[in-house]
């Protein structure tokens, strides 16, 4: 049949694609440029200008039936179903050339859409009657296919037509009219067979006429209606027609099912020629009519199952996976290939839509990265993996790397940006902080000179000057203390103006003076020498004079002791004013002199802030120290403890540098930076602050095993050992580096021998010696699990930190490399190692065994942690590690081993929880004997507080290890005397563990 304009826009690229004129990516390209074009624009037309097809080849695909999804292999000899027909005795319908060839709708979609359930009346489970029908569905509407039996009867014997006809004379009009009804009446229920009168192959067709279709009663029959459950009878007698059909039934059963009738359709089919012309024909032709019915009824619902699965797998985004559902299709019910095109077109339609949607992915990734947003763009991409095509997966694997690399050269330069940003606002905040303390000491040093218009100006000048939020707010300060000054010298004024006529002696700044008072107003002393009024200024008496002219008021009298520089005595009765006493406080809290004088008490201070947790106190009372130039290095280190504490990592970092500037490397601040840098985005920033101190300090061996330190966990083997044969050259150096210097020199051996595959993905870097698609595998595993941890875990930490895994493709490549590491066989307490975390070199490595991404979950728990906390406690660490053997963040589930160590641990008394909770990692590797019992009674106990909805406990607990608590610290803040009774706790989980029921 010819194919026409539309048929041929939406499948001759099919149709060259299957017959290998083009390829899968020609194709898609040209699908493409079709959409951009419009849906106008013809695919061949695009095909011909991209020079993939000919004219010459579009015309072969038209005129050998291009317009359907059918496989076209290489030129075939003509079967029955496509030879030229030969035209019946009674052609009275149009000649039409017949084909086999069924039309599927083609085009591109975004997902499969089931084909709709239709009728296939062309099939070879029939018995050896004449010609049959083939009428199918498509949007071109309904056809007729003829085709020709593979078992055909006997012609009729010369003269049989002549005898009919004669007899239809003879019976009268009637009969001729039935007879003829009979054969050419469109109703396909015929009640008999109808055969032809002479053998097809004997008259050619008329080239416009339709070759004449009569169709078998027995098939008619047979899709009228279905029926997915028969029953079948044995018939009696000895015949061997008999014996072979009672033996199909015995086989069988008297009410098979479609899968066991299915297997023996074909020696049924045997029997139906074989039974012609017995009295059983009519019984054994009816039971194989049932028997096909319920055979094309199940394959039906097969189909249309199926059909459902694989578009709910492509509608998921699982492309490969609703091709292959396909496979799954019985291929015992479709002898005849009548599911086979229809599976074949389904599946090509479902992996165009599946490259399609990749393209589209393609795409909207680009549109990302142009937006530099990769992270957005990485997740997306991931979503390709979905797919599931093995050339897609590859390609997207290679494109998720990509961005990851530069997500994370995009992260660096952001935290970078953000550092450079940091550190202008801290130099503008040192600058403004230094102005803000010359400022404060020259206002007081002018008020102590008693030069109370010098004050004034002072003032209007630097306002003019400085502006910004914290002049302003020094400002508001000064003026205030200033106001106080004025309030205790008019209240000193108004005493002494009680005097006026009297005799008085006076201190002033420069002698002692007797005058004869005659009055005070404007701040001025009225006395008379001689009969001639004199003056003096109020503000040039002494300290000694304020104080006793102070009178009672509170304010006032402070005010006069800060005048004598006294601060304990001012701060003293300001304490007791409340806020009225607030301002002139804080201004003595922040001189210089007051914090130098009692820097001992603020010192102590601080520390009960600390042991408090109020960090922010504790962070002001260190700030004032650090301004005295002589406590500045203790102070800093101090208020980056405490920085830390409060997990203002950043602040942490920057005091840490401002001590490696004065030369102050104690292992202390060393800590405080490598324990800061892993929690916040400053690696970029440690790296520099650990060279910058490395250049001014170069005699200072823990800058460069620090430093060491840093490189390795980062993966800068070769910055390492520079890093590394300076440290040595050093006069303080030990053997405190020897892990780092071992695992440094494995570095640079290397894991692998012979190829290494590589997959940067997410926060994960793979390496395997497996093969690409493996190594894919695994770094896609480990980023789902990676999404787990944080959603159990959800703190916030460095993300540009990568965790760092190999993979070996066997287990003596993985002993061996174990051996290497840690100079031990890959065995313990718990049998063989599958896997395994380095928290130096911050790698997790297993090898392709059976059970390695159970372990992978477990150790990538200790790989994950580490990065928040050092030295976690091992019944955490190894207790949450187990959870995720078994359980997700979504469902906490039973691990049945780690239940079973644990009741044989606690009924052995192999340790208390308390012993539990505060052991070491050299006590829990001590015995091989007992850590397996270990793992048991830690997973029981986190379990066993999840179930009982206590996992605040365990966030509590994990919440103080982050803030550098020991474990004696965190298990005294959580379960510690008046945080728990755990004695009562213990109790209670043990009996919840014999007794199997932990909720």
């Amino acid at each position: 049949m010819a194919v026409g304009p539309k048929d041929q826009k939406s499948s001759i690229g099919i149709v060259a694609l299957q017959r290998n004129l083009i390829d899968q990516k020609q194709l898609m390209e040209c699908l493409n440029l079709q959409r951009a074009a419009g849906p106008d624009t013809p695919l061949v037309k695009i095909l011909i200008e991209r020079g993939y097809l000919t004219r010459k080849q579009v015309q072969e695909i038209i005129s050998g039936g291009g317009g359907t999804t059918r496989a076209i292999g290489p030129a075939k000899a003509p079967t029955r179903a496509t030879r030229p027909a030969k035209a019946p005795t009674r052609a009275t319908r149009p000649a039409k050339a017949p084909t086999r060839v069924r039309k599927q709708a083609t085009g591109l979609h975004p997902v499969p859409v089931a084909p709709k359930k239709r009728i296939h009346r062309a099939t070879d489970m029939r018995p050896a009657v004449g010609t049959s029908v083939s009428k199918m569905r498509s949007r071109a509407g309904t056809r007729v296919t003829a085709k020709r039996s593979e078992m055909r009867p006997k012609p009729p014997p010369p003269g049989k037509n002549r005898t009919i006809l004669l007899g239809g004379c003879a019976a009268g009009i009637p009969i001729l009219i039935l007879v003829l009804y009979m054969v050419l009446r469109p109703d396909k229920t015929a009640p008999t067979e109808t055969r032809r009168d002479v053998p097809p192959a004997e008259t050619p067709l008329e080239p416009n006429n339709k070759p004449e279709v009569v169709e078998s009663p027995i098939e008619t029959e047979i899709y009228r209606e279905t029926a997915k459950n028969i029953r079948l009878s044995q018939i009696p007698g000895n015949s061997d027609l008999l014996r072979r059909w009672n033996k199909i039934v015995e086989d069988i059963g008297r009410t098979p099912s479609p899968v066991s009738t299915a297997q023996v359709i074909a020696d049924v089919q045997m029997l139906v020629p074989d039974a012609k012309g017995t009295p059983y024909e009519a019984e054994i032709i009816a039971a194989y009519r049932a028997m096909i019915r319920q055979v094309h009824a199940y394959a039906e619902e097969m189909f249309e199952f199926t059909a459902e699965q694989a578009e709910s797998l492509a509608k998921a985004g699982k492309y490969a996976d609703a091709v292959k559902a396909w496979d799954w299709f019985p291929s015992i019910l479709d002898p005849n290939g009548i599911y086979k095109d229809r599976i074949s077109a389904t599946k090509l339609q479902t992996r165009i839509a599946g490259l399609t949607f990749y393209e589209t992915l393609k795409s909207r990734t680009q549109a990302l990265v142009r937006d530099e947003k990769y992270e957005e763009a990485r997740r997306l991409m991931m979503s390709a993996l979905e797919i599931g095509f093995p050339e897609v997966t590859e390609e997207a694997y290679e494109e998720i790397a990509s961005l990851s690399d530069l997500e994370h050269k995009a992260s660096r330069e952001a935290e970078a940006s953000a550092i450079a940003e940091y550190e202008a606002e801290i130099r503008e905040q040192k600058e403004t902080s230094s102005i803000v303390e010359t400022m404060r000491a020259r206002f007081w040093q002018l008020i102590s000179q008693r030069k109370r218009d010098a004050v004034a100006s002072f003032l209007r000048a630097e306002k003019k000057k400085r502006t910004g939020e914290a002049f302003q707010s020094e400002f508001t300060l000064l003026d205030r203390v200033l106001a106080r000054i004025d309030a205790l010298f008019d209240a000193v004024g108004k005493n002494l103006a009680v005097k006026r006529g009297r005799s008085v002696t006076l201190s002033f700044l420069d002698q002692v003076r007797t005058l004869r008072l005659k009055d005070v107003r404007r701040g001025k002393i009225i006395h008379l020498v001689d009969g001639r009024e004199l003056s003096e200024e109020l503000w040039q008496l002494h300290s000694e004079e304020l104080l006793k002219l102070a009178g009672t008021n509170a304010l006032n009298r402070a005010s006069a002791h800060l005048m004598a520089d006294e601060y304990d005595e001012s701060i003293q009765i300001l304490r007791g004013e409340g806020a009225s006493g607030e301002t002139l406080a804080t201004f003595i809290e922040k001189s210089g002199s007051y914090v130098a004088r009692n820097a001992g008490k603020i010192r102590d201070r601080a520390r009960a802030h600390e042991r408090e947790g109020d960090y922010e106190k504790a962070i002001r009372a260190w700030s004032k120290l650090a301004s005295v130039p002589k406590l500045r290095a203790e102070a800093l280190l101090a208020r980056a403890n405490a920085y830390y504490e409060s997990q203002n990592f950043v602040a942490a970092v920057f005091d840490v540098e401002q001590l490696f500037e004065m030369n102050v490397a104690s292992k202390k601040a060393i800590d405080i930076l490598n324990q800061s840098y892993e929690r916040s985005a400053l690696i970029t920033k440690a790296l520099s602050i650990y060279e910058k101190a490395s250049r001014k300090m170069p005699e200072e061996p823990k800058i460069l095993g620090a430093l060491v330190g840093l490189y390795m966990k980062i993966h800068e083997y070769g910055k390492a050992r520079i890093a590394l044969e300076q440290a040595k050259k050093l006069k303080g150096w030990d053997d405190s580096l020897g892990g780092p210097i071992h695992l440094l020199n494995i570095a640079e051996q290397g894991a692998f021998s012979g190829q290494v595959y590589k997959t940067p993905l997410g926060r994960y870097v793979v390496e395997s010696n497996v093969d690409q698609s493996y190594t894919n595998e695994i770094a896609s595993f480990m980023g789902n699990v990676y999404k787990m941890y944080e959603r159990v875990f959800p703190y916030k930490k460095n993300d540009n930190l990568r965790f760092f895994v190999k993979i070996f493709r066997t287990e003596s490549e993985f002993q061996g490399y174990f051996k290497r590491v840690t100079g031990k066989d890959a065995a313990g307490g718990a049998g063989v190692v599958t896997a395994y975390y380095m928290p130096i070199t911050k790698e997790l490595v297993g090898w392709k065994g059976k059970d390695l991404k159970n372990t992978l979950q477990h150790e990538g728990l200790h790989q994950f942690i580490d990065f928040y906390v050092d030295d976690c406690p091992m019944w955490f660490n190894e207790g949450f590690a187990s959870i995720f053997e078994t359980s997700t963040a979504d469902s906490i589930n039973m691990n049945r081993k780690r239940h079973q160590l644990a009741k044989v641990g606690i009924a052995r008394k192999m340790t208390s929880l308390r012993d539990l909770l505060l052991m070491s990692r050299r006590e829990w590797n001590r015995d091989n004997n007992k850590t397996v019992f270990f793992y048991g009674v830690s997973w029981s106990f986190i379990y066993y507080l999840v179930k009982q909805g206590k996992r605040d406990m365990l966030d509590k607990y994990f919440e103080e290890l982050m803030k550098g608590r020991t474990r004696r610290q965190a298990f005294d803040a959580v379960f510690g005397p008046g945080k728990v009774n755990l004695a009562e706790l213990e109790a209670k989980w043990k009996l919840a563990v014999f007794n199997d029921r932990y909720e």
